[in-house]
């Protein structure tokens, strides 16, 4: 269920700059350990109650798949990654095929996390596993390189 937090009692201690940038430091190395760093979309798919949408992918052997120049991340299976010049509809494929691998393996349905933006040129949502319109499977968009796609600032700092 969702609800509304109407209020909240925090309480902060003190901690010096450099101890909060060291913990900080500590955070970010932990984590390129365990997710890429290459230009990405960030998780991709949520985790189905008790799974992990990023073991299931490994476990298909889809890790290091690619459409186009949208790979599925060596590092983690729940990332896709631009490897250069993938369009929207690469990586709209690579999605579409995980989810449908994982299904067929598993009989567990993979939801995103991400949503889609820009003109879709669809009256259907292309990720709706509902919708079984022509038009809704058969996405025609503008042939954007997305190579904007946001990037983890791991290791950079402002200030």
């Amino acid at each position: 269920g969702s609800g509304v937090v109407l209020g909240a009692e925090l309480r902060l201690g003190r901690t010096s700059p450099a101890e909060l940038l060291q913990r900080i430091d500590r955070f970010e190395a932990s984590r390129r350990t365990r997710q890429p760093t290459e230009r990405s979309c960030g998780s991709v798919f949520r985790n189905p109650p008790g799974k992990f949408a990023g073991q299931l992918i490994e476990q298909a052997g889809l890790k290091g798949h690619r459409i186009g120049d949208a790979q599925i991340s060596l590092l983690h299976g729940n990332y896709i990654v631009n490897r250069g010049t993938a369009t929207a509809r690469d990586i709209l494929s690579l999605i579409k095929a995980v989810r449908e691998r994982v299904l067929l393996d598993t009989d567990i349905f993979l939801e995103t996390e991400v949503m889609l933006t820009g003109d879709w040129s669809t009256d259907g949502d292309p990720l709706d596993p509902d919708d079984t319109r022509e038009e809704a499977s058969r996405v025609t968009l503008k042939a954007t390189p997305v190579t904007d796609a946001v990037r983890s600032p791991l290791g950079e700092r402002n200030g």
